[in-house]
């Protein structure tokens, strides 16, 4: 029973925090994690950490869990009655989105596994028999050690046929999106799919640091504010063909991963700035979290991924310029306040004043490129459309319905070329509550607050004033 740790695992003991019910620890949970500290693994167990006079809430929940980086949940016909076990799985799984600590399913009894754990693989046990196999598997998705035999070369035929390819002008995704597409397909991956895309967000902020990107440049103007454009599109593209391929393809368990990798972009456009700086500039910081924030929703939108839509949304952002302005990714990533409509106009290559919303569409032209291995270009148009319609209603109920960005179907379904706004309406009257973004918490899951959303944009898209 024992997993060679990586040189990373060598450094520092992982902790694992054993979530469990009491009337199992005898017949396997005090031996198990004994067997676990055996193997380099610090297993957090009640019976070991807590001493008279102790706070069971502090303890367990702000210590043993806080710290945890793998929360490994034993599933039995005990412990799914128990409410201690069901408070830890619920701040477990918040860990899990918050953190990306591995959430590991051990199941005995062939007990009924949770709703909410149900898209994770589990181990299952039987306390009374050998389990050895199993126990070496979990180590490995601790220390991330998967098992697998060594990759060869390629056949030597591979690089003519991609030099034939190539001439041929075969359209293939990027090669990180491709990677991606293979990994998500074996849950087996699952720690080489963490690392690429890890990998692929570290590059782009390590390219973001760059000081041609310094905020105390020169005074913008219109061919300054394209060039950085420019930049920064030809430096997101791989994430963000990445991350659509990965959440188009992904389930429920992967949302973790997208929802960090929004956070961690979103952070480089969130640090404090010194000295004199330009606004246009502070502000276009926001565009490399935008650009994946649509590539990554559209995505969402287009699969049916309602979870995940809702959780790349409702990511919390904390300003650098006061403790308590924070903001949903949804808010913070308005379009109009990433770049005004007005600076757009500016840019040389800009298609003049008579799009209302040309940051909406300049997104239409490259996030198409985006998800392009997940998507044709024939769905594209819709996809994108019911993505900015939901993402407006979500940035309107945000604020109270006082200000929202619009996007380009604003503009359409005033001319009465698109009837977005009433599809949604038709399915808010039809399905009610079923509705789904509703379904998975969205608004509250109030339908009065949608209705309330949906009336806001509406009156906007009427108003003789906001199109003259």
């Amino acid at each position: 029973m024992s997993v060679e740790p990586n040189s990373q695992t060598q450094m520092k003991s992982p902790v694992a925090f054993i979530s469990h019910s009491s009337q199992d620890k005898d017949r396997f949970v005090i031996k198990f994690a004994t067997e676990l500290r055996a193997n380099g693994v610090d297993a957090w167990v009640d019976q070991w950490e807590m001493l008279p006079g102790d706070s069971l809430i502090d303890k367990i929940f702000n210590i043993g869990i806080a710290n945890a980086n793998a929360i490994i949940v034993i599933i039995s016909a005990a412990s799914i009655e128990s409410k201690w076990v069901k408070e830890e799985l619920d701040l477990a799984m918040v860990r899990r989105l918050e953190t990306g600590a591995k959430v590991i399913v051990v199941r005995l009894d062939d007990a009924e596994v949770p709703t909410s754990l149900q898209g994770l693989l589990y181990e299952a046990i039987d306390p009374n028999i050998d389990w050895n196999s199993q126990f070496d598997r979990i180590l490995r998705a601790i220390f991330q050690v998967p098992d697998r035999p060594p990759l060869g070369p390629p056949p030597s035929f591979v690089g003519s046929l991609q030099a034939k390819e190539l001439d041929q002008g075969d359209v293939r995704p990027p090669a990180t999106a491709q990677t991606v597409m293979e990994l998500i397909a074996d849950p087996r991956n699952r720690v080489q799919l963490h690392q690429t895309v890890k990998r692929t967000c570290d590059r782009l902020v390590q390219r973001l640091g760059d000081a041609s990107y310094g905020q105390n440049a020169e005074q913008p103007n219109g061919e300054r504010i394209q060039a950085r454009l420019d930049q920064y599109d030809e430096d997101c593209a791989d994430v963000a063909s990445s991350i659509s391929v990965g959440v188009y393809y992904g389930t429920a368990e992967h949302d973790g991963l997208w929802v960090g990798s929004l956070k961690q972009i979103i952070a480089t456009a969130n640090q404090p700035i010194t000295g004199t700086y330009h606004a246009v500039w502070e502000d276009m910081r926001k565009y490399p979290a935008l650009r994946l924030f649509y590539a990554a929703g559209i995505a969402a939108v287009d699969a049916g991924h309602w979870q995940t839509l809702r959780e790349l949304s409702m990511v919390k952002v904390q300003s650098w310029r006061a403790s308590n302005d924070v903001q949903t990714a949804v808010n913070y990533l308005g379009p109009g306040k990433v770049i005004e409509n007005e600076t757009m106009h500016t840019l040389p290559r800009a298609e003049g004043s008579r799009y209302y919303h040309p940051v909406s569409r300049h997104l239409h032209q490259v996030v198409k490129k985006d998800v392009s291995p997940v998507i044709d270009g024939d769905a594209f148009p819709l996809a994108f459309e019911r993505f900015e319609v939901l993402r407006t209603l979500l940035e309107a109920d945000a604020t109270g319905n006082h200000y929202f960005s619009m996007g380009e179907f604003g503009w359409r379904a005033a001319k009465r070329q698109t009837s977005i706004l009433d599809e949604v309406n038709s399915e808010l009257d039809d399905l009610g509550e079923d509705w789904p973004l509703l379904k998975v918490g969205a608004f509250g899951g109030d339908m009065k607050r949608v209705a309330d959303s949906l009336a806001a944009v509406r009156d906007v898209v009427g108003s003789s004033r906001y199109w003259l």
